[in-house]
């Protein structure tokens, strides 16, 4: 590498700790975490979240509660408490309804201060796989202490075939473990 692409490496690297605020950098100090002191990276942790969800044209009628691990890198993995015996008919799809855990990826907008997130988890019926779901998160806040956050949360449910089952729509609130 050139002495000038070092140059500017080093630069680059300088004015990226400048936007680290003490309160990240005490959450996140490289010598004990191994991440780097990006505002991006405040975000990574484990999370308890409230999710408010119901069909699109209406307004939410469940709530849903879960946990989701926030991977420095963007991706993430989540759970939720659905029980593990399923649920008869849920969502109205006939059968014993279970789902599996979910995996994603984070994005962080230094320009506008926010988070997207995108999970998928699979679905089950009577045991067999029935389509997944995917799970759309744009406009995510975060509190200034970082111990908050929340935001829209938009979600649709695909049969196995690939057809478009449901839509629904809500909020979340999450809290910092």
């Amino acid at each position: 590498m050139s002495l000038s692409r070092i140059a500017i490496a080093a630069a680059a690297a300088a004015c990226l700790n400048l936007l680290v605020t003490p309160a990240d950098a005490a959450n996140h100090d490289p010598q004990s975490t191994g991440m780097l002191q990006l505002p991006a990276n405040s975000i990574v942790g484990l999370w308890t979240a409230v999710v408010s969800v119901g069909p699109c044209s209406g307004s939410p009628t469940n709530n849903i509660r879960a946990t989701i691990a926030y991977h420095s890198g963007g991706t993430l993995s989540e759970t939720n408490v659905m029980p593990i015996s399923g649920i008869p008919n849920f969502q109205g799809v006939p059968g014993n309804n279970q789902r599996g855990p979910g995996m994603g990826t984070w994005s962080y907008s230094p320009r506008t201060g926010q988070y997207t997130l995108d999970i998928r988890f699979n679905w089950y019926v009577d045991g067999v796989y029935n389509g997944y779901q995917h799970i759309h998160r744009s406009n995510v806040i975060m509190s200034a202490d970082g111990k908050q956050m929340g935001g829209p949360v938009h979600a649709t449910r695909y049969f196995a075939d690939g057809s478009k089952y449901a839509e629904f729509c809500g909020s979340e609130s999450a809290t910092r473990l």
